[in-house]
């Protein structure tokens, strides 16, 4: 096997490693969405304690609404760390493998046998796959914890809403 039989692979190892970046962005509108439910549950949440002569349940609905703004903090700092170990990984794979296509286009019939191929091959996908993987988790994370947690505490602080709405 020569060397140019597998450059297509290598070209796309070096563009889905350079566009990695791209990939790190799957994530935001996940975080956007409960960010924006958040800061309106935020807004319902000020108007019941200032309006409200139970500042016990107004106060608890808003410590639970400041947890869930800390996990969805927390996840959002995990994440921008996982970016950084994974955007280096791909910038160094982008690096290697834009080095590779030039040694390739000078040296095409370079001989490789089909386990330094099928290496070369797979560690260009590594980093792209992996950052891809974690992007997809923590907007799955962000679904799991944060999405069912905060309709739980705006089913609450609604049906306080309306409880005072029919007292008066």
């Amino acid at each position: 096997m020569s060397f140019s039989d597998f450059m297509s692979v290598i070209q796309l190892a070096a563009g889905l490693n350079t566009a990695y970046f791209s990939f790190s962005q799957l994530r935001l509108p996940a975080f956007e969405a409960e960010q924006r439910a958040l800061d309106r549950l935020a807004e319902i949440i000020g108007r019941q304690r200032q309006g409200s002569e139970e500042s016990g349940a107004a106060g608890a609905g808003y410590d639970l609404y400041l947890q869930l703004r800390i996990d969805l903090d927390t996840i959002r700092y995990a994440s921008q760390r996982k970016d950084g170990i994974f955007g280096k990984g791909c910038l160094v794979a982008a690096i290697i493998y834009v080095a590779l296509l030039i040694f390739g286009s000078f040296y095409a019939q370079t001989e490789l046998s089909f386990l330094p191929a099928l290496v070369i091959s797979t560690f260009g996908f590594l980093p792209i796959a992996a950052s891809f993987v974690v992007n997809v988790a923590a907007s799955q994370q962000v679904r799991s914890k944060i999405t069912r947690r905060r309709q739980e505490l705006e089913r609450t602080v609604f049906s306080r809403s309306q409880e005072r709405y029919d007292r008066s």
